[in-house]
């Protein structure tokens, strides 16, 4: 029934009209004519305008193939400018050159004389510092101009109570001779006992005076007198104690009763 329906609707719907096929054609050609008659126009129009370029084309070509010679010149010339102002810059200012020639070396500085100890110069007067150790004590010395006044730590030497220690350090006094009243002598020691401090208070003076005098037969005469340790510190230390004993090589006494 749905197709007898499908088929009474067919028949009744009006076919398209469709053109015929040449007529198509034949407009298409109508519409084409006239472009290809403007194409014509373009051409006549472009052909003498080529016809002046190639004039211009041709010496373009002549100028490139003659420009790398062209261009060798302009660099040589170039350089031989550059090689004129390079010239003339260098004998420009000749008085110049002949003023700094002329100029003579400064005099380097003389150096300094440096005493064998730590010294120090002041403007007013001498001034040499001296170190000297024995075991854990360490002295520091200054000597300078002065009228023979030796300080120990601020205590004068006369006013020492110990007559041994007060010995030690004259002793240097004596082998110095008259030249001990022209300096002033001030120790400050530190560390150790009261025998070491001594000790290290006159290696550092014997040293001291060997320098502020610089005099070598002061220093023969030092060693001669009173032994190498007073110009050179004592290197020894005591000896650590062990186990099993109260001292370094004592050991506690055995008891088999």
């Amino acid at each position: 029934m749905a197709r007898m329906i499908f088929m009474a609707t067919a028949k009744k719907a009006k076919p398209k009209e469709e053109k015929p096929k040449q007529e198509a054609k034949e407009e298409v050609k109508e519409i084409k004519e006239p472009a290809k008659e403007i194409k014509e126009e373009i051409k006549e129009v472009k052909e003498p305008i080529k016809e002046a370029k190639e004039p211009a084309k041709e010496a373009e070509k002549a100028h490139i193939a003659h420009a790398p010679a062209h261009a060798h010149e302009e660099a040589h010339a170039h350089a031989k400018k550059e090689d004129a102002h390079i010239h003339e810059i260098a004998h420009a200012h000749p008085k110049k050159e002949e003023a700094h020639a002329e100029k003579p070396a400064k005099p380097e500085k003389a150096e300094k004389k440096v005493h064998i100890a730590k010294t120090r110069h002041s403007k007013k007067a001498k001034l040499t510092l001296s170190k000297g150790k024995r075991k854990r004590a360490i002295a520091r010395v200054i000597i300078q101009q002065g009228k023979g006044i030796i300080r120990i730590n601020k205590v004068l030497l006369d006013a020492m109570p110990t007559k041994y220690y007060r010995q030690l350090i004259q002793e240097v006094i004596l082998i110095t001779g008259p030249r001990i009243n022209e300096v002033n002598i001030d120790a400050l020691v530190t560390g150790g006992g009261i025998s070491g401090q001594m000790q290290a208070v006159r290696t550092a003076i014997a040293s001291g005076l060997i320098d502020y005098f610089n005099d070598e037969s002061l220093a023969r005469a030092f060693e001669e007198h009173g032994g190498r340790t007073m110009i050179v510190n004592d290197t020894r230390r005591v000896e650590p104690k062990k186990y099993q004993g109260p001292k370094a090589r004592a050991r506690y006494q055995k008891s088999y009763r």
